[in-house]
């Protein structure tokens, strides 16, 4: 579709610059010969400009077409979603993180509660809200600032704490007062496994490097199951660098594709999934549990 938007845009300054020529030729005296010439190339661009209008028509009809078709399939993939997930997570313990309030956290909730999995604490992160590290970190304002990435890391292990352990909640209640943090159910409880809800419209790279991604190593360090994962159509993807750390990854988690790739990766089935350049596969093998 671009380029045929580009083709059409040429064609129309080929056509005003045709216009011009034609105005400055007829003006001329003895010089028949060029108009007729500019005329042949107008009738000839005229005729490509209405095949290439006829064609975006059918290039516009085709990909209706293809957007109802995929509508069709994901409204499937809705309905057979409580077939294919139910049961696969009994007795497993879960908490969700969603890192900027992307919006994704609900449906990947609801799907592990399909699962039979317990969702023990839903996080929210909203880094339009970011509290004064400095000051919660440090606590002293005399001491020498840390450079940043040390201080992101610091704040990202003690809210692993927070959430893994349930301590340090003075913390978690400033947190939660500026903003920056919303809770759903109980923190500190006994979990095996993290969904880290990453990416996004945003281009946030610097937290993904310098807090999600120690986040999410503090619970593998304490033995938690850890899958990132993001929206199919993430403008800014974090997952490579989630790649490289040896986690899960799932870059289609919006998609009832991703949400059983959610489900079948927490029973047990690690990887990479998805459509996108970090994955290695569509879904989980489903029978290697």
């Amino acid at each position: 579709m671009i380029d045929v938007k580009y083709h059409l845009v040429s064609i129309i300054a080929i056509f005003c610059a045709l216009a011009l020529g034609l105005f400055i030729g007829s003006n001329l005296v003895g010089n028949d010969i060029l108009v007729e010439q500019q005329k042949e190339v107008v009738a000839s661009l005229e005729q490509e400009f209405n095949l290439l209008r006829e064609q975006n028509k059918i290039t516009q009809q085709e990909t209706a077409e293809l957007k109802a078709s995929i509508e069709k399939y994901r409204s499937f993939g809705v309905q057979v979603l409580p077939l294919i997930v139910g049961g696969q997570l009994e007795g497993k313990k879960v908490a969700v993180i969603e890192t900027n309030a992307q919006g994704l956290a609900d449906n990947v909730v609801q799907v592990l509660n399909m699962s039979g999995a317990e969702v023990s604490s839903t996080i929210i992160l909203d880094w339009e809200s970011t509290p004064n590290w400095r000051m919660i970190i440090q606590g002293d304002a005399s001491e020498k600032p840390l450079p940043t990435r040390e201080l992101y890391t610091k704040a990202a292990v003690k809210m692993g704490g927070i959430i893994y352990n349930g301590e340090d909640m003075v913390t978690a209640s400033k947190l939660i007062d500026c903003g920056f943090l919303n809770v759903n159910g109980e923190l500190g409880q006994d979990i095996d496994s993290v969904i880290i809800l990453d990416g996004g419209q945003d281009n946030i790279q610097h937290v993904v490097e310098y807090y999600n991604l120690p986040l999410a190593e503090y619970f593998m360090d304490h033995g938690v199951f850890v899958a990132a994962g993001e929206e199919e159509d993430s403008l800014f993807s974090s997952l490579e660098k989630y790649k490289l750390k040896q986690i899960t990854t799932i870059d289609n988690i919006d998609t009832p594709i991703g949400l059983t790739s959610v489900v079948y990766a927490v029973a047990g089935n690690k990887g990479c999934f998805g459509v996108g350049q970090t994955a290695e596969r569509l879904i989980p093998e489903m029978d290697e549990q």
